[in-house]
């Protein structure tokens, strides 16, 4: 009795072990099986990655030279095509490298468009301008376009450079020339000992030279119009979310790289430092970092991409390349002069390294703002194609758009003689003397920084508009144009007059990005 009791007491537990080794080899092949599924989705979503991105979106001067004594052409055959990118004041340059033309980013890449709310002069260009750009420039499918200027000082090579990427070029057929002409005629010369480079020099080509093609943005091979532009909606979304977080840590950083020059005040003391312009509420969207470089003499930091390059700089607070290379710092160099202000309820502290907290998560969404849209281009550049931070997008239409999405403006601002909310003498001439007090909104109500004053806002008769599109709300420190009023005075701000405001907008502030993705071609 005991020997079969033992044998099937042995024969189930041989039973069981063998249900344990099938469960475990089962549960193994799973999850490899899972594995490899998901090996396969992270390879693939890599593989699209570097299908867009192939190549680096930088040139180098030798290989330029090699393109252009080989007749424009690339070493498998592709047509070069160089364009000198004027500056924003559509300044022709009289000497250029020999073959590139001279083209103008305002002339042929940004346009009058609207988001939905309100229209704005900088946007990106539609489908049917940057078409007429390709067909004028002979552009087709196997040309490679090298982007170069007087030297790499000039914001419209990289506002070029974002557009034409916005609408599916590639790195593989989209080049910005490392140190452009100033590098290319001078120390790239004394290097390589060429003694022949003035051969290499000439006025800009004739464009009646070209023979027009039939070529169209929707026949390129990349969809960057999500990735590389953010609309107002977007911006928006985000921070009513509270995504935003200045030292980078949230879900989404946005970076504004306006010049910090214009100390902001409240009861005499500096809290922050802002831009100056007249008729717009002024300060920084809510939860965003100020991009900050280096300390100014007369207060306030300085952000230009001059700042990048590997280059002496002049001492006029423009920033021209006075000796150096002028070519492109590296990624190093460039972090450990990365900087922005940490700030804790709109008033800012010590300026802090976010580096980091982008390295914690290099896949997070980047958005970069300045005035218009054109002099951040520099910096979303910079991050993107050499620090390698793929998800950045330039808020287009930048500061511009945002201050008009304010709904309340002062009365008679257009006669406003400056932009500020001051309290104290009203002279123009001393406002770095004056209390430059700021409005923020608590969560319930919109409070001056003093604690004195309130300024009355009339809001029901728009309140659903408001309640969606009034950017003060989401706006640190925010400082609006007013013609002038005294210490303890209310302030009444009147709604700002916009042709949409009555017909009460109900979209998503993305109506640029739809419209060029539905395009077709011409």
């Amino acid at each position: 009795m005991f020997t079969k009791f033992y044998t099937k007491s042995l024969m189930f537990l041989k039973i069981a072990l063998v249900t344990v080794l099938v469960l475990t080899v089962f549960a193994a092949c799973k999850k490899q099986a899972e594995e490899q599924t998901q090996g396969t989705v992270q390879k693939e979503t890599v593989a699209a990655v570097a299908v867009e991105e192939t190549g680096s979106a930088i040139i180098e001067a030798d290989q330029l030279k090699k393109y252009i004594d080989n007749g424009y052409k690339t070493d498998d055959g592709k047509k070069v095509l160089i364009l000198h990118v004027t500056l924003q004041n559509g300044t022709l340059p009289e000497i250029t490298i020999k073959g590139a033309y001279a083209f103008s980013q305002e002339e042929y890449l940004m346009e009058k468009r609207s988001d939905g709310v309100a229209p704005n002069g900088a946007m990106v260009a539609s489908g049917a301008k940057v078409d007429g750009f390709l067909s004028k420039y002979g552009v087709d499918k196997d040309t490679v376009i090298v982007l170069t200027s007087h030297d790499l000082t000039n914001q419209m090579i990289y506002r070029t450079f974002w557009a034409l990427k916005y609408w599916g070029f590639t790195n593989d057929n989209l080049k910005v020339l490392n140190g452009a002409n100033y590098y290319f005629f001078n120390q790239f010369t004394k290097d390589n000992n060429i003694a022949n480079i003035d051969t290499y020099k000439a006025a800009p080509a004739d464009i009646a030279s070209i023979k027009p093609t039939t070529f169209s943005v929707r026949d390129l091979p990349a969809n960057n119009i999500d990735s590389l532009r953010a609309p107002i909606g977007e911006v928006l979304e985000y921070v009513k979310a509270g995504k935003l977080k200045s030292d980078a840590s949230g879900e989404v950083a946005v970076l504004s790289t306006i010049d910090a020059k214009v100390p902001v005040k409240s009861n005499g003391e500096i809290v922050t430092y802002t831009i100056y312009n007249n008729n717009a509420i002024d300060g920084r969207i809510k939860g965003a970092t100020q991009l900050a470089f280096e300390p100014m003499e007369k207060g306030g930091y300085a952000t230009h991409w001059a700042m990048y390059l590997d280059a002496e700089l002049s001492k006029d607070g423009k920033y021209k390349i006075t000796g150096g290379k002028g070519t492109f710092k590296t990624p190093e160099q460039i972090k450990s002069l990365v900087k922005g202000f940490t700030e804790n309820d709109g008033k800012t502290t010590n300026p802090s390294s976010f580096i980091a907290n982008l390295d914690n998560n290099p896949n997070k969404r980047i958005m970069f703002h300045c005035y218009t849209g054109r002099t951040t281009a520099p910096h979303w550049f910079i991050f993107r194609e050499i620090l390698g931070y793929k998800n950045a997008a330039i808020y287009d239409g930048s500061w511009q758009e945002w201050s008009s999405y304010s709904l309340y403006y002062p009365q008679d601002a257009a006669n406003a003689t400056y932009a500020r909310v001051l309290i104290g003498e009203d002279d123009p001439n001393t406002y770095d003397k004056q209390n430059t007090d700021y409005m923020y909104y608590n969560g319930e109500k919109f409070v001056l920084s003093d604690g004195k004053t309130e300024p009355a806002l009339e809001r029901e008769e728009i309140k659903n508009f408001l309640d969606k599109w009034d950017v003060t709300k989401y706006t640190d420190f925010a400082t609006l144009g007013v013609e002038s009023y005294y210490e303890d005075e209310g302030v009444t701000f009147y709604p700002l007059s916009n042709g949409n405001i009555d017909a009460l907008y109900v979209g998503d502030g993305k109506e640029i990005n739809k419209e060029d993705k539905e395009y077709k071609g011409m």
